[in-house]
Order: structure tokens, then sequence, then C-alpha cells
């Protein structure tokens, strides 16, 4: 039982984390070496497809799904994994007591939903009680997160309008609240606050500032992955999954875009100008005794303010509803140009450029244009009505 502490990564979503965990399993040897065990917990193909850059949601999702009360299963899918519970707590007593290694790293962004009733069942059912619990959280600028969590939200199927649903009083932002109910668990000397912005990143690259907070500054022999594992969507991109959310279902056609959206040029730049300024103005300001408060009792250190804000302009304002940005027709043209040009698309494309086309005739149909622009659109971008998406 060489294992003296359990780290585990809480997230939050948005901040990283896949491509924390991506960096995580491509150097589970170098970790090792350095004393942190990042272990498969009977799920190797998890960390196999970390490692080639696919979204996993960490090394232990399983078993921060199976200790969540019933509640956070909306979509009731997590049934199985609260049955085999001890099963999950078991993989990780096992991993505590095989490893050779006296840190054992943890990471899903699932952990955030945890109370301290949770961490007080995996510790009880760890039966170590010379085991030491550490937290590392990163957190983000609120509508940051707020954008971030929408443009994901939409890249999984949604279609409401614009991202101001994700405001509200119980907002996930008010960090200072988070951390209170953990330090119940871990006291607060046992917590690791990271700010995620890139700017301020160990060598602007998370996997590198996740071994600053380890405590180790040794990155000789380290592999960091050259691109995003879960990157985002421009205004455009947003507004055209937006559209054809509408009309297609599945997470096929779901991760096919996403995957698509990688191969165009600027369709995967995100931009956080997405609300008006008045409206980002007001919430951000009901965060400011919250922040205030994390950055006094985790942060003492810092100068400056806990985050950094990016200007907001309404003359630069992507307002993502009707009418939808300009190029948006563009964008879709070069997506149904690179749908054409993949082998592997998951449905028939005699479907593909049926939905494709209906979608562009009702994002044409929106009221941005007079009916001479919009035919002007239609001609430029598809040449005539009889014209395929695909040859």
């Amino acid at each position: 039982m060489s294992v003296k502490e359990l780290i585990i990564h809480a997230g939050y979503p948005k901040t990283g984390t896949s491509a924390l965990q991506t960096f995580l399993a491509l150097n589970r040897e170098r970790l090792l070496e350095a004393g942190f065990d990042y272990p498969t917990l009977g799920d190797p193909k998890n960390i196999s497809k970390a490692a080639g850059g696919h979204t996993t949601s960490g090394n232990a999702v399983r078993l921060a799904k199976s200790l969540l009360p019933v509640a956070h299963d909306v979509h009731g899918r997590w049934s199985q994994l609260r049955e085999e519970r001890r099963n999950h707590v078991d993989q990780v007593r096992w991993a505590l007591n095989q490893s050779p290694a006296e840190s054992l790293i943890l990471s899903s962004e699932y952990f955030f939903l945890w109370s301290p009733d949770e961490y007080r069942q995996l510790l009880t059912g760890l039966a170590r009680t010379n085991l030491q619990l550490r937290l590392v959280t990163y957190i983000r600028e609120q509508m940051e997160d707020v954008v971030s969590a929408y443009v994901q939200a939409i890249k999984g199927g949604e279609i409401r309008g614009n991202p101001a649903f994700k405001l509200g009083p119980k907002s996930r932002g008010f960090y200072d609240q988070y951390f209170d109910t953990q330090e119940m668990v871990t006291g607060r000397e046992q917590i690791s606050v990271r700010v995620y912005d890139r700017a301020r990143l160990i060598r602007n690259d998370i996997g590198a500032d996740f071994l600053d907070a380890l405590g180790t500054n040794d990155l000789t022999g380290f592999e960091f992955p050259a691109r995003d594992t879960n990157s985002g969507l421009s205004p455009a991109m947003v507004a055209l999954k937006q559209s054809l959310n509408g009309m297609v279902s599945g997470a096929a056609f779901h991760q096919e875009f996403a995957r698509i959206a990688t191969l165009i040029p600027g369709a995967t730049k995100m931009s956080y100008n997405l609300l008006p300024a008045d409206i980002v103005s007001m919430a951000r300001a009901s965060f400011v005794q919250a922040n205030e408060r994390v950055m006094k009792r985790y942060l003492p250190d810092q100068q400056g303010p806990l985050f950094a804000y990016r200007p907001i302009d309404d003359r630069d304002l992507i307002i993502l509803k009707d009418p939808l940005p300009r190029n948006v027709e563009h964008e879709l043209k070069k997506l149904a140009a690179a749908m054409c040009s993949i082998e592997d698309i998951r449905w028939n494309r005699a479907d593909l450029r049926q939905r494709m086309e209906s979608a562009a005739t009702a994002m044409m149909t929106d009221g941005l244009a007079s009916d001479e622009e919009r035919k002007r659109i239609l001609a430029a971008t598809y040449g005539n009505s009889s014209q395929r998406f695909c040859p």
C-alpha cells in the first residue's frame, strides 16, 4: 500500500477537461515515473480513446456517475452504473492497493456535481484511514463559461436561441458556494483552485498547468497534444448546427458534424460576444462577491482580479437568433462540400443531401434578406435548383 494521496480532478465543465484527460492518458508511463498513477479502473478502452484525442469524460466517469443521486440522471441512463457502484469503488481500492505510485489521479467533470455525501461514500468504501484526499478544480470567467456551455449544448442537439438560459440564481458560476461544500470533506488546504485562461496557464497548456498544480515542474519526457480535444464552433457554425438540430437528431449526426467542423478553416473559432453588454455587465456584477471570496480563500497570492474580462461591444455583437449571421450561407456551402468529400458518412447520402438542402432553405427564408437577395444567395451558393450537394 504505497499510495498515500488520492487526487481528484473535478472539472469544472468547459475548462479544458477533455484536453487534460487526453494529456493524462498519453503520459501514463511518464506520470508513473513522477509518482502519479492515472489508472484504467477496469476500462482500458476509455484510456486508449482519450489517448487518441477522443472525448471520454475521464478515467473515473463510471465511478463519478455511479455515486450521484438519481436526480442528476436526467436522461435515465445511469441505472446500471448505480447498481454496480460497489464494483466501481472496488476498482479504485484495487488500484490503490496495487499501484507503485504515491498518488492516484481520478478525473471526471462529473465530480463537480459531487456533494460531501458522495465523497464520504467513496472514502468509506475504500476503507483507508491513512489516505489523503486532494481536490484540483479549474474555474473560468463566468460569462465565458455560459457561452462555452451553450455552444456545447448546441453541439449536442440544443435548439434554444441564445446563451441567456444558462444564467440564473442557480448558475454554477458561484464558485465560492461549491468550494465551501468541498471543504467539509477535504479541508481548505487540500483544495487547489486553478484559473482556466489559456494566457495564464503554464506554457499556455492545460497539461503543463496541471503538473504544476501537482507540484511537478520537470516537463521532460511529457507529450503535449497539438490540438484541442473538444473544440468549439464559430458563431456561423453554431447558427447552422442550431438550425439542423430542428430537423436531424441522433448521436451519430452530432459526432459527425463536430468532426467535419474541424476540417473547415475557422469553423471551430469561438466567439464569446454572444450576449448584449448590459446583460453581461449585470451577470458579472452578480459574481463579484463570490469571486472575491475565492481569491481571498484559495488564491491569496494572485495579483489583480480573479478573471481577465473580455470587453463586450454591442457593435460587434453576434446574436444567435433570427436573423442569422450573414456568413451562415458561406459556412453551409463549405460544410456541404466537406461532407461530400468524406467516405464514411454514417447515413445515406441522398438523405444527407435532402436534410442539408432543407436546412439551407430554412435559413435562407428566415427574413434575413429580400426575395431578390435570397434568390441571389441561393443561386450563388448552389447554382440552379437541381444542383446536388454530392456527385
